[in-house]
């Protein structure tokens, strides 16, 4: 039961307010709070203002306080509006992961598998950068623990700073932590490729396609592509560089370009859709009718609730579909993303491995790890 509930404002990784919860159970105290994206997709809750949230909650507070936990989002789903235009996103995900940190909390010790680290070393797009490519990504083949894990995907960012600066001159980080460089998409695919295949690892990428997409082209280093034209690059880029993970390459309501390039590269790689889902139990429904991906981003904040996370993920998983569970470029020092990949059993754990607000997540996961009785690392079949 929700013994007591408070709000305050606070701020992300990025300086921006946000807003943390803090709660009572008889379990004891626990807190979350909410991340926000840069590269939002058109179907996310809606945002208000720190300060009129904080003045909403004031209002529904005594409408929480008193109830168990598992009511709690059914509230807000009723109070909130059909996007939580009523009480603001930010609001919502942090009472639902503060509220879910206090049911999950004594089950995370028996989970078994531990996800694979997806991060991010590389940036571009909306995050920063000279690459339309969003994200140059990196994961661990073969690691055998959550650590080993982190520390491959640290040891590749060590080595690609020291690479780039020597070469083309360090230009600083991004919000995620990325290495920004002035790169076009191949070299930057070239070196990413070569300096992860020493350490073992694979490569991804996160397209973010809907940035550079306008009526009906795919504006891409420096050409201009029709939708078919541009599913033939995704396909060279996948073939040359050995990319093993390919998140949002078309346009966010472009399915018949997400399923065409799933029937041909499917097999081999995971094609994830991020803001083509949303973490929307609907559109993952749609998503496997169209048969559009084979991987989904999982960002609670996304869809406002994580009861309707967790139900996105089941029906991914029920038509072998892989659950990405995702943090946002703007983040705090809240390690939720972390516990609920690990609770859903996600087998990757997309997060940076730079900033202490990305490290709260990966240290949490090792001290989990560490008092578990047979933890595991997840083994991908796709790789």
């Amino acid at each position: 039961m929700i013994e007591s509930i408070n709000a305050i404002e606070v701020f992300n990784s990025r300086g921006e307010k946000t807003i943390k919860v803090i709660i009572k159970t008889e379990k004891g105290e626990f807190f979350s709070i909410a991340p926000s994206g840069a590269s939002k997709s058109s179907l996310e809750p809606v945002s208000l203002s720190t300060s009129k949230s904080l003045a909403i909650f004031k209002k529904i507070k005594s409408e929480i306080e008193g109830k168990e936990e598992k009511e709690i989002d059914r509230i807000l789903e009723k109070i909130g509006g059909k996007r939580f235009e009523k009480i603001g996103g930010a609001l919502a995900i942090a009472i639902s992961q503060a509220v879910y940190k206090s049911i999950i909390h004594s089950e995370l010790f028996d989970k078994t598998y531990f996800p694979i680290p997806l991060s991010n070393v590389l940036g571009g797009g909306a995050h920063g950068g000279y690459t339309d490519i969003q994200e140059f990504l990196v994961f661990p083949k073969k690691a055998k623990s959550i650590k080993e894990a982190v520390e491959t995907n640290i040891e590749i960012l060590k080595e690609l700073k020291n690479y780039i600066k020597k070469t083309y001159g360090y230009l600083g980080k991004n919000d995620e932590g990325a290495i920004i460089a002035k790169l076009d998409n191949f070299k930057a695919l070239e070196i990413v490729s070569e300096i992860s295949e020493n350490f073992k690892a694979c490569i991804g990428i996160d397209v973010a396609a809907t940035q550079f997409y306008k009526k009906g082209y795919y504006f891409f280093n420096g050409k201009k592509y029709r939708k078919n034209e541009f599913i033939d690059v995704i396909i060279d880029l996948a073939k040359t560089y050995k990319i093993k993970y390919i998140e949002d390459p078309f346009h966010e309501k472009d399915f018949s370009c997400f399923s065409e390039l799933t029937k041909k590269l499917g097999k081999n790689v995971i094609i994830c859709g991020d803001d083509l889902v949303s973490t929307n139990p609907k559109r993952v429904k749609l998503c496997i009718k169209k048969k559009a991906c084979n991987g989904i981003i999982i960002k609670p904040n996304q869809v406002g609730l994580v009861s309707l996370a967790l139900k996105s993920v089941e029906i991914a998983k029920t038509h072998n579909i892989i659950p990405v569970a995702s943090h946002r470029s703007g983040e705090t020092e809240d390690y939720f993303i972390a516990e609920f990949a690990l609770f859903a059993q996600c087998p990757l754990l997309k997060c940076s491995v730079s900033g202490s607000e990305r490290f709260a997540k990966w240290n949490r996961l090792i001290e989990i790890w560490e008092k578990s009785k047979k933890p595991k690392m997840v083994e991908l079949k796709i790789l």
